[in-house]
């Protein structure tokens, strides 16, 4: 029997150690299942180095004790060669796609069975570059047939950061997503057009299973 083959589109895999081991959780779960699996490398164009306010924020948590030292390039080079190094090395991603326009030509050219959104902040603007490729418009641009799936995917606030057009566009665009929740829970619930709160009753996938249902 042909293996399902499944498309995961998460955070850019940068240097982030919770977004790297989740995106490694899900494909390595999806690919134990039988899956053909593959994560897509959506990025955006190089960003400046530290701002002021980058610097602050860090003299707050080292005030707060929340860091040990403050940030370095050498040490921050090292770190990113490490992550990058996991990334190469454990996961299996698509070439670099750094626009809307190279990610709906690489969907055309490659055909997946079925797309997953997350887990982690995947829906939060901030994050996410071209927010609306998160709620898989770009399926649409194409009339792809691929199933559309959303696990443990997240605003990551409480407080509603998208202004009324875009959560217009994002509902549009995301309609057709499929969500999982408990029985009697709200997921995304829509009113008048908007999605107002997400509550994740999901386990993200690295998660150990002796901590899921708590």
């Amino acid at each position: 029997m042909t293996a399902v083959k499944v498309a995961i589109l998460t955070q850019p895999l940068a240097h982030n150690y919770g977004g790297l081991l989740q995106a490694y959780a899900l494909q390595h779960y999806l690919k134990s299942l039988g899956c053909e699996v593959q994560t897509i490398d959506r990025r955006v164009s190089a960003q400046p180095g530290p701002t002021i306010i980058d610097q602050l924020c860090n003299l707050m948590r080292l005030a707060l004790g929340r860091i040990k030292s403050m940030p370095t390039k050498a040490r921050d080079a090292e770190m990113w060669r490490k992550l990058a190094a996991f990334r190469d090395t454990h996961l299996s991603i698509s070439p670099e796609l750094m626009s809307e326009e190279a990610l709906r030509q690489y969907f055309q050219n490659v055909d997946f069975d079925a797309v997953v959104v997350g887990s982690d902040q995947v829906w939060r603007p901030r994050y996410s570059p071209s927010l609306l490729n998160f709620y898989l418009n770009f399926l649409n641009d194409i009339n792809s047939p691929a199933k559309r799936l959303a696990y443990a995917a997240s605003f990551g606030v409480d407080d509603w950061e998208y202004p009324d057009e875009l959560s217009d566009a994002c509902w549009r665009a995301g309609k057709t997503l499929r969500c999982r929740f408990s029985s009697g829970e709200i997921g995304g619930c829509v009113v008048s057009g908007q999605v107002r709160r997400f509550c994740a009753v999901g386990c993200r996938p690295d998660v150990p299973a002796r901590h899921r249902g708590l």
